[in-house]
């Protein structure tokens, strides 16, 4: 697609775009960018509104799968621009959203200790990885996938600790 075709496509002159755009890929550069905002946005929101730093992740995971189901096509953008050498620091500010949370959750005896880089990336890794699955599954009928939601509690409470967990590393301090 061209950025003729994508000016004509939204109903406004067909050199439109090229006033705010040098070409294609700066527009999709744009629109990635918005998408990390909105990622951004969606973690600050998550530990605004949730009563502990565990529960702010779950909020975060659900709300950035719904995300990914609302836009496909800006999902996939978002890790294709990124690839290819783009967006490193819209990127890297979400990233180190989510590796604050995983810290917090830890100090609060909430996740397993570890390092809180290599958690959070194993986090994002993961969500990203199954929202793209379930995307293709969606495609392909693979069944699965069929209940994404499902896999995603069951790795977060993989990597949560277990009450009894808890208790017992309350009563080694």
């Amino acid at each position: 697609m061209t950025l003729r075709a994508v000016g004509d496509k939204i109903g406004v002159s067909q050199t439109a775009p090229y006033r705010h755009f040098k070409g294609k890929r700066d527009l999709l550069e744009a629109v990635a960018r918005e998408s990390f905002n909105e990622v951004s946005e969606i973690l600050g929101a998550a530990t605004r509104q949730a009563n502990s730093p565990l529960s702010a992740l779950r909020l975060a995971v659900r709300e950035y799968f719904d995300l990914a189901r609302r836009y496909p096509l800006r999902h996939r953008l978002l890790f294709d621009i990124s690839e290819e050498g783009g967006l490193q620091a819209e990127a890297m500010l979400a990233f180190a959203s989510v590796k604050d949370l995983v810290l917090a959750a830890q100090r609060a005896g909430e996740l397993h200790d570890g390092d809180p880089v290599k958690i959070a990336a194993l986090i994002c890794s993961t969500v990203h990885g199954l929202a793209k699955l379930e995307r293709l599954g969606e495609s392909r009928a693979a069944s699965m996938l069929q209940d994404v939601d499902a896999l995603t509690l069951l790795f977060i409470e993989l990597i949560t600790k277990r009450a009894g967990e808890v208790a017992k590393a309350d009563a080694l301090t």
